[in-house]
């Protein structure tokens, strides 16, 4: 155990969800795991990812999860702690936000492509119950062959829900 390299048990550590970190963090004792699990365990950072559709079109804003009064942050943000960001939430709400830019389609699908690996296999959701079944269509066909969730929730918009769930 002691002859595992360093990197090794840093990408293995990397694979855990949150839950799996959390008991991790409070029962490994090996010196190696310890040390890479509290690393993991410290600096791990939890977002969602919301999409609304206004009337000038589609918008977007990330959320830090548990992150205090002003938890919204930018996707440059995101990308600086790649290593540690994770997105455990893509919803599409009914909600308007003053000051957001709206997005075209293929922005849109372009996003969601560029966000697709930090969402989190173990722990990830979607929710699109309150969105419209439109803008869960383009949603899902971006998302379709791209992420692993453990919990989905959607109205249902055509043969593109069931290839999804599948």
């Amino acid at each position: 155990m002691d002859a595992v390299p360093w990197k090794f048990v840093d990408s293995v550590v990397e694979l855990f969800g949150k839950d799996t970190l959390e008991q991790l963090a409070r029962e490994v004792r090996h010196p190696l795991w310890k040390d890479v699990v509290d690393l993991h365990h410290r600096n791990r950072a939890y977002y969602e990812f919301e999409f609304y559709n206004t009337e000038g079109g589609i918008k977007c804003r990330l959320w830090k999860m548990n992150g205090g009064a002003d938890r919204s942050i930018s996707l440059q943000s995101l990308l600086k702690t790649r290593r540690f960001a994770r997105i455990e939430m893509i919803s599409d709400q009914n909600r308007t936000y003053l000051g957001d830019a709206p997005l075209g389609e293929a922005p849109t699908a372009k996003l969601l492509e560029s966000i697709a690996p930090f969402i989190d296999q173990v722990s990830g959701s979607f929710d699109t119950f309150y969105g419209s079944s439109d803008f869960t269509k383009l949603l899902l066909t971006s998302l379709l062959n791209g992420v692993y969730l453990r919990d989905i929730s959607l109205y249902y918009c055509g043969r593109i829900a069931y290839d999804f769930l599948e």
